[in-house]
């Protein structure tokens, strides 16, 4: 005889959450183990690294960072995937939030290709400070800053290989009147496309490039709901577009 079904109560989202979190470790590449030297291809993967650290650490334990070719580490007190003491940082970490000390620890691996992780403590005492930060809310914002360093630099290359540019938001502009002029008509089309079809592209990096003349085109970019409009000569399309193509690839 088969038994009635019982129904199952179905997982909460945090549930499901942590259980992919969980999955995604698995699957991942393993890096090397403690007390041996991990080379990364640029101080910003240094970072995650170090973040990524935090994250799967459960039982209390005391990281050494270590630089190769530098004196310095850093050590930190890491407990259930939370960083809740650090030293070796110019920090004041009485009232630091997660961009505090993201900052702060990419300040102190400035350069770094190479690292070394390695245990000094286990059960180590914990700070009577019940301040801590998680390894999710620390990797939400070193992804915050990469996107916040990324929008300026984007936007400064773009200028600087325009002959005239408008910052829709802000209103700054550069370039002869006439230039001007059919930019910020460019701008006033834009709001009319925005308003009736382009609502789904508006926090998403976009990149457009218009003829206008045998010699020049404009461009438009969008990068987290701030536009830039610009006019470039022919010259600057290829530098432009390997540009944009090597910082999406990036993301």
């Amino acid at each position: 005889m088969i038994s009635p079904r019982k129904d199952t109560p179905a997982a909460s989202d945090t549930e499901v959450t942590d259980a992919r979190a969980a999955l995604q470790r698995v699957a991942a590449p393993v890096m090397q183990g403690y007390g041996t030297w991990c080379r990364f291809d640029s101080a910003a993967e240094a970072v995650r690294a170090v973040i990524g650290e935090i994250g799967e650490v459960v039982l209390a334990r005391t990281i050494a960072v270590s630089v190769q070719d530098r004196d310095a580490a850093l050590l930190l007190t890491i407990s259930n995937r939370h960083l809740v003491a650090l030293e070796g940082l110019s920090l004041d970490a009485s009232d630091a939030d997660a961009q505090d000390v993201v900052a702060a620890i990419a300040q102190a691996l400035d350069g770094a290709k190479s690292l070394r992780f390695d245990i000094t403590a286990k059960a180590p005492e914990m700070p009577s400070s019940a301040r801590s930060w998680s390894c999710q809310a620390l990797m939400e914002a070193l992804e915050a800053s990469r996107e916040e360093a990324v929008a300026p630099a984007i936007f400064a290359n773009v200028k600087a290989l325009s002959v005239a540019w408008l910052e829709v938001e802000t209103g700054a502009e550069t370039g002869s009147e006439a230039t001007l002029r059919a930019l910020h008509h460019m701008a006033r089309a834009r709001e009319d496309v925005v308003g009736q079809v382009d609502q789904f592209r508006q926090d998403q990096p976009h990149l457009a490039l218009f003829s206008v003349a045998e010699q020049m085109f404009a461009v438009e970019l969008s990068w987290q709901g701030n536009q830039l409009l610009a006019i470039c000569e022919a010259s600057a399309r290829e530098e432009l577009l390997a540009m944009w193509r090597g910082l999406i690839a990036e993301m």
